[in-house]
């Protein structure tokens, strides 16, 4: 038996539903799988960002957005691109208050949902 999946470049898969080395419990729970995994990323589901401090403690900040005239070009034109808050971690302290400190801003590409990097993480120039 096989089964057929449409690709999200029109093409379709066949994969087969039970093969001698694979059980068709297993070769079908694959197949769900995938479905689910294609669907996600079909619909874009998002995981719902964690703004309370974790492990970091006090070294976990949240950023509020800035006023809408600190904006320029697409982030103005685009309307889905929305201006959130955010949250960030100081490295390896968090600095005392009036503190003048030359600052690196990193974005980081992506991460696992609801995951942070270790609290004892050290940030090394």
């Amino acid at each position: 038996m096989r089964i057929s999946v449409a690709s999200n470049h029109g093409d379709a898969a066949s994969l087969p539903l039970c093969r001698a080395d694979l059980p068709l419990g297993k070769a079908l729970g694959v197949r769900i799988l995938q479905a689910v995994l294609q669907n996600m990323s079909a619909v874009e589901m998002k995981t719902p960002e964690n703004l309370k401090p974790g492990k970091e403690g006090d070294r976990f900040v949240t950023i509020q957005p800035a006023k809408k005239n600190h904006y320029i070009g697409i982030a103005l034109k685009d309307k889905e691109i929305t201006p959130v808050t955010i949250g960030g971690t100081w490295y390896p302290q968090r600095p005392s208050p009036g503190t003048a400190m030359d600052v690196i801003l990193h974005f980081h590409g992506g991460r696992l949902p609801n995951t942070r990097p270790p609290a004892s993480t050290k940030l090394t120039l």
